[in-house]
C-alpha cells in the first residue's frame, strides 16, 4: 500500500510533509477497519461454533473444556500462553471451527491420566516378600 501510495504522490506530485500528513491521517482509520473486520470474522467463527452440532450447542461447554486440555501445556501458573507463536495463533485463529474441532480432537486424545491397573482385567496377584527374594535368585 504504501508503494502505491507512493507512485500516487509522486505523479500528484506532492511535496513529503503533505504526503506524510495523508499517511498519518490514513494509517488509523485502515488500523480500525483492519480490527473491525477481525472481530467481525471471530464472531461469525463464534456463531458458526455455536451452530455445529458435533462440537456446538449442548456439547459447546464440553467442547472448549476438552480443547482447553490440549493447550495446558502451553500455558504458566497465570492461564497466559507461554510460547508466543501459540498466543498468536489464539488471538487470531482461537475461535476458528476447524482450529476448536483439532483441539478438541486432541484434548479427548490426551484424556485422563490411568494406572495400567485401571486398564488391565487380569486377576490380581499379591506377591509376599519371599515371592520377592525367589525372583532375585
Amino acid at each position: 500500500m504504501v508503494k502505491g501510495f507512493s507512485e500516487v504522490a509522486k505523479e500528484l506530485n506532492l511535496p513529503q510533509d503533505k504526503a506524510q500528513a495523508v499517511i498519518d491521517k490514513v494509517t488509523p482509520i485502515l488500523a480500525q477497519k483492519q480490527a473491525d473486520q477481525i472481530a467481525q470474522t471471530n464472531k461469525a467463527w463464534q456463531e458458526k461454533v455455536k451452530a455445529d452440532p458435533v462440537i456446538g450447542g449442548d456439547h459447546l461447554k464440553a467442547t472448549i473444556a476438552t480443547a482447553q486440555k490440549a493447550l495446558k501445556d502451553f500455558r504458566g501458573a497465570d492461564g497466559k500462553f507461554v510460547d508466543g507463536d501459540v498466543a498468536e495463533l489464539a488471538a487470531i485463529a482461537g475461535n476458528h471451527p476447524g482450529l476448536i474441532k483439532i483441539l478438541r480432537h486432541f484434548g479427548s486424545v490426551i484424556g485422563e491420566d490411568r494406572s495400567p491397573a485401571a486398564k488391565s482385567n487380569a486377576v490380581k496377584q499379591i506377591y509376599t516378600a519371599a515371592d520377592f527374594y525367589k525372583a532375585k535368585e
